[in-house]
């Protein structure tokens, strides 16, 4: 199975399927694509040729309609068959992150981290301090790859899930109403390692 597909498939596990919450900002909802941004959707129009919630059937016809949005819309927005060559659990989180706060935060976190991490080696880095943008470029891959090769990919992964918890955190805090009610499911998309 490709990079894409185990990283779609772990995130899928988060999204609901057919959802439309008074309470979300987003509206009417599937597998985490909300009508209110993305009206042209292909999928939407299976779903309204259906009954809502979406039978069994449907649903089956919905997944590559899902799957081509996502790698079009995250996947492919920080490069992701790039970034699973040096680490497929980061590319896993970013993806992730960039699916539920959206990519340029996800990429900013990415690009964070790897200037914290760069700091750690002084006083001798090895590589220039990254702009952090949002945007993925061959630099910041490069500036992965160099991380990497000295082992400290998983703390890339670590500090992704840090930022990611961190902004769960302060939106419950800051914005209790409507945000505290979805904190238990965000929460669990925050990988924890287990002692």
């Amino acid at each position: 199975m490709s990079h894409f597909l185990v990283a779609f498939h772990k995130t899928l596990g988060h999204e609901g399927g057919y959802v439309h919450d008074p309470h979300d900002p987003g509206g009417e909802t599937y597998c985490g694509i909300t009508m209110r941004d993305h009206p042209d959707w292909s999928g939407w129009a299976l779903i309204r040729e259906s009954f809502t919630p979406p039978s069994p059937e449907i649903q089956q016809q919905l997944e590559p309609h899902v799957a081509d949005f996502y790698r079009r819309h995250y996947w492919d927005a920080f490069g992701g068959n790039d970034i699973a060559a040096i680490s497929a659990e980061v590319a896993q989180e970013l993806f992730d992150s960039g699916v539920n706060v959206g990519t340029r935060k996800a990429n900013t976190w990415l690009q964070a981290s790897l200037n914290v991490l760069r700091r750690a080696y002084s006083p001798r880095p090895y590589f220039d301090e990254l702009v952090e943008d949002g945007k993925i470029g061959p630099v910041t891959v490069r500036a992965f790859e160099v991380i990497a090769e000295n082992g400290d990919h998983h703390d890339v992964y670590k500090l992704l899930n840090i930022r990611q918890g961190q902004h769960y955190f302060d939106l419950a805090k800051e914005k209790p109403q409507p945000y505290q009610r979805y904190l238990r499911g965000w929460l669990d998309r925050v990988e924890v390692e287990k002692q």
